[in-house]
């Protein structure tokens, strides 16, 4: 895994395209697993947000929808 994979709560909002409120809750919700640093920020990795994106009926990064 490189530093690449891992986006913060910014970024993983983004690449699903919904509010930043809602990656929070999910994560809060154990619905989308995160890594917290001792800082206390969250990082997601890439590849969890590509298995949400399926579950959201959305196409995973450089796939095209059938």
């Amino acid at each position: 895994m490189t530093e690449r994979d891992l986006l913060t709560a910014g970024e993983a909002a983004a690449y699903l395209g919904v509010h930043v409120k809602t990656i929070r809750s999910w994560a809060d919700k154990a619905w989308l697993p995160s890594v917290r640093w001792p800082n206390g920020w969250r990082y997601f990795r890439r590849e969890d947000l590509d298995e949400m994106k399926i579950k959201l009926g959305l196409s995973p990064a450089g796939k095209t929808a059938a």
